[in-house]
C-alpha cells in the first residue's frame, strides 16, 4: 500500500514528537495538519529538567518535512523555496527537521535537523537564490 501525503507527514511528526518526550529540557508544539506558512510549529527550550516556566531559555520556531524519498538518507539535502529562507530571516532563525519515514514500516523514522541562524540563511539566499535548494 502506497502510503499518502498526510500518512508521511502525520508518521514524520509522531516520530518527532516521541523523540522529543525523551527530552526533559524541551517542551514541543506540533500540531498535526499544520497549514501554517513556512512554519511547523515550536520548541520551548529548558535550562533544568521539568520544564518550569522561571527557567525557561527561550523558544524556537520549527519547520517539519517529512518524506520517503530514500535519497535524503545520503545527501542529506532538502529543497528550501526563497520565501521561507525570507520568513526564517525574518523570525531569527528556525530548527529545520527533515523526517525519512520508510514507506515499508510507517514507524521506521529516520530524523534530521539543521539550526538555521541567521548568518546561515543569509548565506543560503546569497548561494542558492537561482535553485532555492539549501544543503
Amino acid at each position: 500500500m502506497a502510503l499518502n501525503k498526510k500518512q508521511i507527514e502525520e508518521a514524520g511528526i509522531a516520530s518527532l514528537k516521541q523523540y522529543l518526550l525523551d527530552s526533559p529540557y524541551i517542551d514541543s508544539d506540533l500540531p498535526s495538519n499544520d497549514k501554517t506558512p513556512s512554519f511547523d510549529g515550536s520548541l520551548t527550550i529548558y535550562t533544568t529538567p521539568g520544564l518550569k516556566k522561571k527557567n525557561m531559555k527561550g523558544i524556537a520556531a520549527i519547520q517539519i518535512k517529512s518524506t520517503t524519498n530514500k535519497s535524503i538518507l545520503k545527501n542529506r539535502k532538502f529543497p528550501v523555496e526563497v520565501a521561507d529562507l525570507n520568513n526564517y530571516f525574518h523570525q531569527s532563525g528556525v530548527i529545520f527537521f527533515v523526517i525519512y519515514v520508510n514507506p515499508n514500516n510507517i514507524r521506521q523514522t529516520k530524523i534530521y535537523y539543521k539550526d538555521m541562524l541567521l548568518f546561515d540563511i543569509k548565506e543560503a539566499l546569497k548561494g542558492k537564490k537561482r535553485n532555492n535548494q539549501l544543503n
